[in-house]
């Protein structure tokens, strides 16, 4: 935990640094739109690492998508913004193990497959700090909704499929970030964060 603290810092003030200049490029009623994809999967590397190891299993398959999101913020101030995120993670395992075929008694190989998928959506407030005319230093945190299964299927006939939900709804993430504008309206985004999705993100920003 200290270590993420210190790289939050690093980071925030890695982006006051580069804020120099007098003009700032987020003023009140600026509306920024975010495209993002995240790394790391973390459900995905610990399955791949799980199974990679497994000596039962054999055609396995891992693999998974995101987090990839999008976010959307009005600035209800120069230096505060209320936004929504939106993001989406999956993660599936297909592997072969032989069983026997209750109605024939004959040895086969059955499929199965496993999958995760959570899907984010939550409110956000940021704080904007700088006073560059071409980058977007922010800080904040958000939290809402959180909707995460799991999904169990196979062509072994004794195996039923099925679907659990996840416990806890709520998605909770802090974060610090910015945004460099190439242009007067697109850039590129960067943020460091905790929950709510992946560790690191990045992608395309439009400013409205």
């Amino acid at each position: 935990m200290k270590k993420i603290k210190t790289i939050f810092a690093a980071v925030a003030i890695a982006f006051a640094a580069v804020s120099t200049s007098q003009a700032q490029v987020v003023e009140e009623g600026t509306i920024l739109v975010d495209a993002y994809y995240g790394f790391p999967n973390l459900y995905t590397t610990t399955i791949k690492q799980a199974y990679a190891s497994s000596s039962g299993s054999s055609n396995v398959k891992v693999g998974g998508i995101g987090p990839v999101g999008g976010k959307i913020e009005y600035l209800l101030a120069d230096r505060i913004g209320l936004g929504l995120d939106v993001n989406y993670t999956n993660t599936f395992v297909s592997y072969d193990e032989m069983g026997v075929d209750s109605t024939s008694g004959n040895t086969t190989n059955y499929n199965y497959e496993v999958s995760r998928s959570v899907l984010r959506i939550f409110p956000r407030i940021n704080f904007h700090f700088g006073n560059s005319d071409v980058f977007d230093g922010y800080a904040g945190v958000g939290a809402g909704y959180r909707m995460a299964s799991w999904k169990f299927e196979s062509n072994d006939p004794d195996f039923g499929d099925q679907s659990v939900d996840g416990l806890i709804p709520v998605s909770f993430r802090a974060f610090v970030g910015g945004r460099y504008f190439f242009t007067d309206a697109l850039g590129l985004n960067f943020e460091i964060g905790l929950g709510g999705g992946a560790l690191l993100q990045g992608g395309l920003s439009l400013k409205l």
